[in-house]
């Protein structure tokens, strides 16, 4: 899809690192899936600010763990 197919879309200027971390958190996905999905976030908003789309990356703050926790990992061991 181009740009031009886009038409006036804007994106969305009150996007903040706390509510993409909310929002990942519960995603029903892997630990490891959840932190590739803010990584590509994470390229797209420097590609914006790269072309002068967006001037800020608020992913950059967004904190994800790539590994499960410890107890989790044992008990999913268990009913595994």
């Amino acid at each position: 899809m181009t740009l031009a197919a886009l038409g006036e879309t804007t994106l969305c200027l009150n996007i903040k690192a706390v509510e993409v971390e909310l929002w990942l958190k519960h995603l029903e996905r892997a630990a490891g899936t959840r932190c590739k999905i803010r990584n590509v976030m994470s390229v797209l908003f420097n590609h914006a600010r790269r072309y002068d789309l967006y001037d800020r990356n608020p992913i950059q703050w967004v904190r994800q763990r790539a590994k499960t926790p410890p107890c989790s990992r044992s008990a999913h061991r268990q009913r595994g």
